[in-house]
């Protein structure tokens, strides 16, 4: 029996192994109707280790074409065996952070927030880092907040120069003070959404990629601060 070309699955041995061609059929371009190189073949093949009766179609043309190994070019072909190959999902090698049902926090919240979280599970995190800063700006729209005043490196709020007003600025950083002069988070709070700012900050501009360990602190901050400024409040409001 002539032996296939190329190792194809075996359903019942659960690997590739060699298979024997029992009958063939055969497709290819007519020469000079097509100006297109193609051949496409149907095999029914049969397992040389159990013999497993199985069906390949092998397809090949003239635009199919890589570097061997020592960089000339070669022709391949596609070939497909049916019952096709199980596939095998590549397995994370973290426990996936499970997200938080915000049910009464406003719709772009959720949908930002769940994105994020789908993002950091599959290991993306420059979008993970990227949409947390973007989580941050998109509270603060919802509530409103235009700006607020800036800090100083000492921690004190940044003065116009020969003068007692205070600076101020309608960027995120102004934004999340403006949280704090609203009463909607605590200095200590804001001073957290500084940092993930500045996380988004530098996965944006910088390619800066965060530890996955420093993301998984970040959106735990967050969810609490979601839940403090949306969830709790409509829940005691239903109570009264």
């Amino acid at each position: 029996m002539e032996r296939f070309s190329a190792k194809v699955y075996c359903r019942k041995c659960k690997n590739r192994n060699h298979h024997g061609i029992i009958m063939s059929h055969s497709e290819k371009s007519e020469y000079p109707y097509d100006d297109f190189d193609w051949k496409h073949e149907y095999f029914i093949v049969q397992c040389l280790g159990c013999d497993t009766v199985a069906f390949v179609s092998e397809y090949g043309d003239e635009s199919m074409i890589d570097l061997d190994p020592h960089g000339e070019n070669r022709h391949f072909t596609d070939v497909i065996v049916y019952p096709e190959e199980p596939k095998v999902e590549k397995k994370s090698r973290y426990e996936p952070h499970k997200p938080l049902d915000f049910r009464e926090s406003p719709e772009a919240i959720q949908i930002m927030y769940s994105q994020i979280v789908s993002a950091f599970n599959m290991e993306s995190y420059l979008l993970s880092a990227v949409g947390l800063r973007m989580l941050v700006e998109g509270i603060c729209k919802d509530l409103g907040i235009q700006g607020g005043y800036v800090l100083d490196e000492s921690g004190n709020k940044k003065l116009k120069e020969d003068s007692t007003d205070e600076v101020f600025s309608k960027r995120l950083e102004g934004k999340i003070n403006g949280l704090v002069e609203k009463n909607v988070v605590v200095q200590s709070q804001a001073n957290i959404l500084h940092k993930i700012r500045g996380l988004g900050n530098s996965s944006a501009h910088e390619l800066k990629q965060p530890t996955r360990r420093t993301l998984k602190l970040a959106i735990d901050i967050l969810e609490k601060i979601i839940e403090q400024i949306y969830e709790l409040d409509n829940y005691s409001f239903k109570f009264k």
